[in-house]
């Protein structure tokens, strides 16, 4: 568990892997029980994240980097 402070404090996020995604690598971005956003990879090896604006830019990265490394090893978590 990795966990970082942020102000206003924006809870705690989980990236988990979206099982019922047959086509690529789809990476949910969850805050507790609510989904807020996803990563998902393409066969042109692009990615496309919807993130809300809320959390900055530099844990965006993080969190692409960290379903980056799931999908790279080929887990769905």
């Amino acid at each position: 568990k990795i966990s970082f402070a942020i102000e206003p404090p924006i809870g705690d996020l989980v990236v988990k892997g979206n099982l019922r995604k047959l086509l690529g690598r789809e990476y949910l971005i969850m805050d507790g029980e609510e989904w807020i956003g996803n990563v998902v990879y393409n066969t042109d090896f692009g990615a496309d994240i919807e993130l809300p604006s809320r959390i900055p830019l530099a844990v965006q990265i993080f969190i692409f980097r960290v379903a980056f490394n799931m999908w790279q090893r080929g887990g769905p978590h």
